[in-house]
């Protein structure tokens, strides 16, 4: 890998990390979401970037999708939010 691809990736994870934790925050303070307001709610991040970041939230069981297609924030969403990551 060059350099620059490096820095690439790290900008890619950093911001990855992120909306990771802007997701999270959200969830934390308004409750469970509709998945389209998310999308809405990040209007300056385009669709391929955060679908992703909700992907892997689900993935990591920090976040999951109940009736509706609302987002919730698991036990352990809290705890990494807490954390600080």
């Amino acid at each position: 890998m060059t350099n620059h691809t490096v820095l690439q990736e790290d900008k890619r994870l950093t911001r990855q990390a992120s909306l990771q934790r802007e997701v999270l925050t959200h969830l934390a303070l308004h409750g469970p979401t509709n998945r389209m307001r998310i999308y809405s709610g990040f209007d300056e991040t385009p669709l391929e970037e955060i679908a992703p970041v909700l992907a892997e939230l689900r993935q990591l069981g920090y976040m999951e999708v109940g009736p509706l297609d609302l987002m919730l924030l698991t036990s352990s969403g809290k705890e990494w939010l807490k954390s600080g990551n």
